[in-house]
């Protein structure tokens, strides 16, 4: 029935529609907590299976079929070494420009002189000219590190030692002549900096790396 009250055309709504809005608006309050505590709860779990770097899972990321794994983590590697694969990946993923900011920070905690960048920028550019191949770098989150990536570490360490032949014997492996001498003498410049600076890249089985580049 039309209520008399309202104006004409309107139906109003009679007496005992209106004694319900109440009970609504409370079912409507107990619909709204009751979503909100499945949100949480979903957000906890989504949070409990998460995979953690610090707890020791391993994280999920786009690199997950760039190159062989190494037997490595990245908790397993020096400071610098940590600074050096950061510089790596960024540089890879990122371009100079857009890799400068997180190089520069992991340097410096490192105590990786900010000189290093330069030799560092030249050396990775060559895997940029005509013709050169590519390493297999990962994405900077990956907890893992790839053989290739352990490579490049281990010839940076191998000029360290002096073993410069070793340097050219891995970077052989990417690179085609030109650029294979201009990576060895960008090498060779970054290991006097880190000379200079009293940082020392260990050695990881340099003779198995080599052997497995040859592959």
């Amino acid at each position: 029935m039309v209520n008399p009250t309202f104006p004409s055309g309107q139906a109003g709504l009679c007496h005992g529609a209106l004694s319900q809005l109440p009970a609504l608006g409370a079912l409507r309050q107990k619909v709204h907590k009751l979503q909100m505590r499945m949100t949480r709860n979903s957000s906890a779990s989504r949070l409990r299976l998460a995979p953690s770097l610090q707890s020791g899972g391993v994280n999920m990321c786009d690199s997950v079929s760039e190159g062989r794994l190494s037997p490595w983590t990245v908790s397993d590697l020096t400071t610098a070494e940590r600074a050096l694969l950061t510089g790596f990946r960024q540089w890879f993923r990122h371009g100079t420009a857009g890799a400068m900011a997180a190089m520069r920070a992991s340097f410096g905690v490192a105590g990786v002189p900010s000189s290093a960048l330069l030799p560092l920028f030249a050396l990775l550019g060559t895997f940029a000219v005509t013709n050169a191949g590519r390493p297999a770098f990962r994405c900077p989150s990956c907890s893992r590190v790839g053989m290739d990536e352990l490579a490049v570490l281990d010839a940076l360490a191998a000029m360290q030692a002096g073993e410069g032949d070793v340097t050219t014997q891995v970077f052989d492996r990417w690179l085609p002549l030109v650029a294979l001498t201009m990576a060895a003498d960008s090498a060779r410049e970054l290991a006097d900096i880190l000379d200079g600076a009293r940082i020392r890249l260990p050695r990881r089985r340099p003779a198995r790396l080599i052997a497995l580049a040859a592959e």
